[in-house]
């Protein structure tokens, strides 16, 4: 069960790294067209060093792994709420 929550931790790291995308996003308009690849890219990128370098560590892959699509989940909700309140 550590590994389902050690999976879910990767959300502590995805929220601020997506505030930060839209602060930048707000503070430059014209960079508004490439905020969605950019907080892709960056998920995807700190999601596959994150599972990479925890996968050996962990007892139960599967776990793991659900951990983080959980985690990805709620980042990705996160996300729609504050750009819908943004409008």
């Amino acid at each position: 069960m550590i590994s389902f929550v050690v999976g879910a931790l990767l959300v502590t790291l995805l929220i601020p790294l997506n505030d930060l995308v839209l602060l930048l996003a707000k503070k430059n308009p014209k960079m508004t067209m490439g905020i969605g690849f950019g907080m892709i890219a960056f998920d995807m990128l700190i999601t596959l060093v994150y599972g990479f370098l925890l996968k050996n560590e962990m007892a139960d892959n599967k776990l793991f792994i659900a951990g983080l699509l959980l985690a990805i989940f709620f980042a990705m909700v996160d996300k729609i709420k504050k750009f819908l309140k943004s409008k």
